[in-house]
């Protein structure tokens, strides 16, 4: 993965955030960086990798990975870390799997909440049930004070029914590439970030 920076920020690990991108590699390292800073113990969400990915890039602690590439309904072991599966298209299910982790995790100090991506969700649920979804799942976040950062495909951010999803969020991220190819990134949200775009990478 590339080494590059995270824009200052004065973030607390309580705080949700949203990021919004094309998804490219740069900005899946982003999210493992933004994670890494915040907690080593917590909470993984993916859609896109698989748990021995996640497990590999994220530097942890005690980890909970719930694993969406897989057929739902198996628990697994992989590599000590302690992993559920279940699928993007039954979000009862997934809710489930999300809420006994968050659960697990409820005293653990500092824990967090990664979500990478929203966009397969997309792919089986439109903008509007997604948006319940999430408000239940940082509801939950909220309640026993932990964390979150959700990945979310630009196009997705920028549509009209998802600005109601966006309040729930403590900041938003966008992650952009320059014409010079340089990753620059947008922070806007409850500090005075100024929402200015800034180089993340050199």
């Amino acid at each position: 993965m590339p080494h590059n920076r995270y824009p200052p920020l004065q973030a607390d690990s309580s705080d949700v955030f949203l990021l919004t991108g094309d998804g490219n590699e740069v900005e899946y390292d982003a999210f493992v960086r933004l994670f890494n800073s915040l907690s080593q113990d917590g909470v993984v969400v993916s859609t896109k990798y698989p748990a021995l990915t996640l497990s590999e890039d994220i530097s942890g602690g005690d980890l909970t990975i719930v694993d969406c590439t897989r057929a739902d309904g198996v628990s697994v072991a992989s590599d000590g870390q302690a992993v559920a599966t279940a699928s993007c298209g039954n979000l009862t299910r997934l809710g489930m799997r999300i809420s006994d982790a968050i659960e697990r995790h409820a005293e653990t100090e500092k824990a967090v909440l990664g979500f990478h991506s929203l966009s397969q969700l997309l792919a089986f649920h439109s903008p509007d049930i997604v948006g319940q979804f999430l408000q239940v799942v940082v509801g939950q976040l909220r309640n026993h004070k932990l964390g979150g950062i959700f990945m979310a495909p630009r196009q997705a951010n920028d549509a009209p029914e998802f600005a109601i999803v966006r309040t729930h969020f403590d900041y938003v991220v966008g992650l952009h590439r320059a014409e010079t190819g340089l990753m620059k990134a947008k922070v806007e949200g409850k500090a005075d970030t100024g929402g200015e775009w800034r180089s993340i990478e050199s």
